[in-house]
């Protein structure tokens, strides 16, 4: 026996009528239609990271000081006594620039942005803007391993944020721009999950040696910022050689058979 087909119902001039009206059915055929009230456009999201991190990484600059000379001494062993302070303005630096060259990859992937996608982006942004603090702290107490862990950490948490916010990504696919080579998207999630372990690592350094997680975030940096097809093109080659590794091993044991 089959079901009458469904007819349209007429909406009513009053919306809350309707609303209260609406099945089930009628709630997610309308929902899957609504587009505009599910998704926000990711030029406008964009846009506000960027206007956010230009601020943040501006505000680096705001605690550099010149120095307080001592009685005799010269501006220039003021100013080379003072280097720590400018090894972390670097290293914020290099770590901004790095938030900001993996937001654009990023977001170059997706066609649009729901909202959890825009929460999880508004707390990306929220943990960067924290930066300049610990840098600060970092510039004032050198020395002091609490300063380094703290810095660390902030770090490591933006790392962290960044594979949350992909993993929400990668299993919305609607999210994402169709046609994308799978090996890119592979190569990303490969990116990101080393990426958060390097600076969980670097957070374990920061207790043993505060130079050494310092030079460690710059180095990190200066390699994550490289073009993804570099590290697509080495994921590659290491798959290539695999694949001759296994053709190798059949050969011999053929020829052993």
């Amino acid at each position: 026996m089959t079901s009458a087909p469904r007819v349209p119902r007429e909406r009513s001039a009053d919306p809350d009528l309707d609303a209260e009206e609406l099945g089930d059915e009628d709630v997610e055929q309308s929902l899957d239609k609504d587009e505009w009230s599910l998704h926000f456009e990711t030029a406008r999201t964009v846009a506000f990271s960027d206007a956010v991190l230009a601020i943040v990484i501006t505000l680096l600059v705001i605690d550099l000081r010149p120095p307080h000379l001592a009685p005799g001494q010269s501006l220039a062993s003021a100013l080379l006594a003072d280097y720590q302070r400018y090894v972390a303005l670097v290293s914020s630096f290099a770590i901004i620039g790095l938030v900001w060259i993996h937001h654009h990859r990023l977001f170059r992937l997706i066609e649009r942005a729901d909202h959890r996608l825009v929460n999880l982006n508004l707390l990306l942004l929220l943990v960067v803007m924290v930066v300049p603090y610990p840098t600060a702290l970092l510039a004032a107490f050198p020395q002091d391993r609490a300063a380094a862990v703290l810095y660390t950490s902030v770090v490591a948490l933006i790392a962290l944020l960044f594979n949350v916010l992909w993993h929400h990504v990668r299993h919305r696919p609607w999210l994402l721009r169709p046609g994308l080579d799978p090996i890119v998207l592979k190569t990303i999630d490969l990116h990101y999950l080393v990426g958060f372990g390097a600076y969980v690592l670097i957070v374990a350094i920061s207790f043993v040696s505060i130079p050494a997680s310092i030079v460690g975030n710059i180095l990190l940096a200066i390699y994550f910022a490289l073009p993804l097809h570099v590290v697509k093109r080495h994921l590659l080659e290491r798959r290539a050689s695999r694949f001759l590794d296994k053709g190798d091993g059949r050969q011999r044991s053929g020829a052993r058979s």
